[in-house]
């Protein structure tokens, strides 16, 4: 009896990227540019962070980039797998291997697209943190060994990567960079709060690091792509207050991991005389301080009670107070936003008028270090947009923050 031929099974692409999707043809999934669209040389993009189906071979693979697994071939890829372990060794291939005794499964491979942002990463992201030896050192050297250990921190690394090349308008930033910022690190940020749940000398480094990492994160994805929104000048107030909120929710963390760093008396990232300067201050402090001062009698006389307005003293003091740290201007920003009280921020979102002034105030120590690529235009922006929301007799009020920026 013959035997019946035994028809092919089809296996269905489920997870693949949009234009194969729209096009019904079969993807390979292999991202971040499956292989139709590298065929056709047309951007490629993924709808979801599905993991990619298993491949025999990526297009690292084929160009010369060492075998991965399935799961370490997407840049998005966001692995909760994130208990301490000893670090990784790499090698000369781009191959990233967990170092015997590991007890967890950081990536074992970068694609070349992940490792290309890991290479700018280094070669021009770290050099923007070249403050003091040490800053540069733990964002050139330390923060690479922890990507390759945790894998939330090395996501973090690789978008902040992506957003350094679109704010720097990079001639490198591609339609796959700007899929790969939108995509967002919602499962990272998860990862962290939960790695953040046992902090140890292993990981506290990286916890109190990633604190940092966020803020800028946060900073610099609210200005990627502006000119493609339309947004009102009242929107970016409520912009910065979202990001005040995540500052705040991460530095809980942060000051539980900082005893731990304190404690550990060797291998610690920076040192106190890192992020101090020996100064007094920067050109312009002593005017914003007295600035600041100047508000109490705006403060006293206008229309709030007195809760309202010992919330208003309470962050004009603050603003202040962050100029008083002697912080090296990197860190500067970050200051006011961890200190100023929640309620001071609903304030904001009610537009209480001399909320707003204060507000503008701190916007100055923003556009005082509009040099830094992340920054960049937030204190203007900031200000233009109290200006275009306070009523016109608290106009005044605001005449040193206009002047500052070359708004007056």
């Amino acid at each position: 009896m013959p035997v019946q031929a035994r028809r092919r099974p089809h296996t269905k692409s489920r997870h693949g990227c949009v234009r194969c999707k729209q096009k019904h043809v079969k993807c390979d999934e292999v991202r971040p540019t499956c292989g139709t669209c590298v065929r056709y040389e047309v951007p490629c993009a993924y709808p979801s962070r599905q993991p990619p189906r298993a491949s025999s071979q990526t297009r690292g693979q084929a160009q010369g980039v060492d075998d991965a697994s399935p799961e370490t071939t997407a840049p998005c890829s966001n692995s909760n797998s994130t208990s301490p372990a000893p670090g990784p060794t790499q090698t000369g291939t781009g191959s990233l291997s967990p170092a015997p005794g590991a007890n967890h499964h950081p990536r074992s491979m970068l694609t070349l697209w992940e490792f290309e942002l890991l290479h700018h990463w280094i070669i021009n992201v770290a050099d923007s943190f070249d403050i003091s030896p040490g800053v540069h050192r733990a964002f050139r050297d330390n923060v690479i060994t922890s990507a390759t250990r945790f894998e939330f921190f090395m996501h973090m690394i690789l978008i902040l990567s992506a957003l350094h090349l679109a704010l720097t308008k990079s001639p490198k930033f591609t339609e796959q960079h700007r899929a790969f910022i939108m995509d967002g690190c919602s499962d990272s940020m998860a990862a962290f709060q939960l790695e953040a749940t046992n902090i140890t000398e292993d990981n506290c480094e990286e916890i109190e690091a990633f604190h940092s990492l966020g803020a800028i994160y946060a900073l610099a994805l609210a200005q990627f792509d502006r000119t493609d929104r339309s947004t009102s000048e009242e929107t970016v107030v409520d912009e910065m207050v979202q990001i005040i909120v995540l500052m705040k929710s991460n530095r809980a963390i942060k000051d539980t991991a900082h005893p731990i760093v304190q404690a550990k008396q060797t291998n610690r990232w920076v040192m106190e005389e890192d992020i101090f300067i020996d100064a007094e201050g920067y050109p312009g402090d002593d005017e914003l301080i007295n600035a600041v001062g100047a508000l109490q009698p705006w403060i006293d006389t206008a229309d709030d009670g007195e809760v309202v307005r010992g919330m208003n003293t309470r962050g004009a003091a603050m603003v202040s107070e962050s100029i008083s740290y002697r912080l090296r201007r990197n860190f500067r920003p970050f200051v006011w936003p961890n200190l100023v009280d929640d309620e001071f921020l609903g304030l904001l979102t009610g537009r209480n008028p001399m909320a707003l002034v204060i507000f503008a105030h701190y916007a100055v120590i923003l556009d005082q270090s509009k040099s830094l690529w992340w920054c960049a235009n937030w204190g203007v922006r900031i200000i233009s947009a109290v200006a275009s929301c306070l009523p016109d007799k608290f106009m005044p009020a605001i005449a040193f923050p206009l002047r500052s920026v070359g708004l007056a």
